[in-house]
């Protein structure tokens, strides 16, 4: 017997977490992603809210710069958080080190921008990601 899907049902709103701990650069990258059309978006400015949020509020993608404080980068954040999730997550900042890029793309379900390449190859990978997870099949 062969499993019925409804393509009618409703569908949980994308949602977008962002996290950085400047609040001025969280401002700013939710003032782009909010403009690009997408309209629920979480913001955390510190790591354990950021896993809290995680954890609650089940976001589909996170958006975080490549430098964190206390001293860890993304590829330390991205460790920890594949711990508890495989969420996919955006790294985006001014410039990676080439190292840390090669590493980060290594890892499934990470991708990275820099902040050159502008918002609407951010706004591309948020659509991409949303219609990946609209019908799975279509992307594996």
């Amino acid at each position: 017997m062969q499993a019925v899907t409804n393509h009618h049902s409703i569908v949980e709103p994308f949602k977008v977490l962002i996290y950085d701990a400047s609040a001025a650069a969280l401002n700013s990258t939710k003032d782009k992603v909010l403009k690009s059309g997408f309209y629920n978006v979480l913001s955390e400015t510190d790591r354990k809210e950021c896993i809290g949020t995680i954890i609650r509020q089940n976001p589909h993608v996170v958006i975080t710069d490549h430098r964190l404080p206390d001293g860890l980068d993304a590829l330390d954040y991205v460790a920890g958080l594949r711990q508890i999730s495989n969420i996919p997550v955006i790294i985006w900042g001014n410039r990676l080190p080439e190292k840390i890029e090669n590493s980060l793309l290594a890892l499934k379900k990470v991708y990275t921008l820099c902040s050159k390449d502008g918002v609407f190859t951010l706004q591309d990978l948020l659509q991409r990601l949303k219609l990946m997870r609209k019908d799975p099949e279509l992307w594996s």
